[in-house]
């Protein structure tokens, strides 16, 4: 009877372990960023945003827990060809700068990478995707003082490679500063 109970109360003690998600032994801490993730362009200063002006738009870099590698290199400079091609589309006031004349530039995009993840095995054969997610901001030169902050994140299409993904992550991106520029044009008249 005495063995009856005491298997009992260790399979009610580890039964309220499991059912309680085993919180008590959990060391891993959440860093929240400093604003929305999803898809999120933030004007901090909106009348120099409505200026525009010289754009030099710096490769983004591994963020925190993003290993730094080619592969996210070649991925880092598609996000800024699409940030490009998206801000170009949109005829945003601004002049995209090549590294010759980065000591013009007026304004300065850069960002980082924040995940680049790829499904585990098992996930993709259930549909698992690639994802990407990237934040940054836009600074004034001159006067050191934000101008923007972004947040953007996307899953892959299906097959779609990392260096796709990043042309289309950059373009999103280029085409919501550029909306957020004529939002402010507009409200500024």
């Amino acid at each position: 009877m005495r063995v009856v109970l005491r298997y009992s109360a260790v399979m009610l003690t580890v039964g309220a372990l499991i059912c309680s998600g085993c919180g008590f032994f959990a060391n891993e801490k959440t860093v929240q960023p400093s604003f929305p993730r999803d898809r999120v362009v933030m004007v901090v200063h909106p009348e120099r945003l409505a200026k525009g002006g010289k754009l030099l738009i710096t490769p983004f870099v591994a963020g925190v827990g993003v290993t730094a590698s080619d592969d996210l290199d070649r991925v880092a400079l598609r996000i800024v060809k699409g940030i490009i091609d998206g801000l170009m589309e949109s005829q945003a006031p601004f002049e995209i700068l090549v590294a010759q004349n980065a000591p013009t530039a007026e304004l300065n995009l850069d960002g980082r990478i924040t995940q680049k993840k790829l499904p585990s095995r098992v996930k993709r054969w259930i549909g698992g995707r690639k994802f990407l997610s990237v934040e940054g901001q836009m600074i004034d030169v001159q006067t050191g003082r934000p101008v923007l902050r972004f947040s953007h994140q996307l899953k892959a299409a299906p097959g779609e490679s990392f260096e796709d993904l990043g042309i289309r992550l950059g373009h999103e991106l280029g085409q919501r500063i550029a909306q957020q520029v004529a939002m402010e044009k507009d409200l500024s008249h």
